[in-house]
């Protein structure tokens, strides 16, 4: 596992967390005994909320549909 890795995580729904879903995730950091990750997602960026980011090379990345970083 290296920073940047495509890896997949159980996540709960943001609408119902008893709801859980594998999801792609991003590694960000790696350390021993913990993992830095951030959720990606295939729901647009919002606009409201400036720590969304499109992933624009999604097809290189591996993922199914066009995706974003979901950071905040």
């Amino acid at each position: 596992m290296q920073p940047w890795d495509l890896w997949f995580a159980a996540f709960p729904y943001e609408e119902d967390p008893a709801i859980i879903k594998n999801r792609p995730v991003i590694i960000l950091m790696v350390e021993p005994l913990q993992v830095l990750s951030v959720k990606v997602t295939s729901v647009e960026a919002r606009d409201n909320d400036p720590f969304d980011t499109p992933i624009i090379e999604w097809q290189y990345a591996g993922l199914k549909s066009p995706s974003c970083a979901r950071v905040s």
